[in-house]
């Protein structure tokens, strides 16, 4: 896949803090809060993972399938993450509908025009 100068400069950026979407730790034990920073970490990467993969498919967008089949992250890996992104307003539905490979409609996921 070729890569984008946008695609380039979504990688080199910080996009977003790796506590986006996580509950604040409050009296937990130090084990615990090791713990949910470490699942931070993975989600903001996983997060920031979906989102380039979005910013590389440019005006035609991806569905959540093709997000899974661009990132290599099982379905229940990827979907909370594009979730996450569209709450903080990232990504949103593009009103397009496009077959999966089973055939069924799917929203396309872009990012909003700027």
């Amino acid at each position: 896949m070729k890569r984008s100068p946008e695609w380039v400069r979504v990688m080199n950026e910080s996009l977003f803090d790796n506590r986006v979407g996580l509950s604040q730790n409050r009296g937990q034990s130090e084990t615990s809060e090791s713990s949910a920073g470490g699942i931070a970490s993975v989600s903001g990467a996983k997060r920031r993972a979906v989102y380039q993969a979005i910013v590389a498919s440019g005006d035609d967008g991806m569905t959540d399938e093709e997000m899974q089949d661009a990132t290599g992250m099982a379905p229940n890996t990827q979907r909370p993450r594009r979730v996450e992104l569209v709450r903080d307003g990232s990504v949103i539905d593009s009103g397009i509908r496009r077959n999966t490979k089973s055939g069924r409609k799917a929203v396309v996921w872009t990012r909003p025009q700027s």
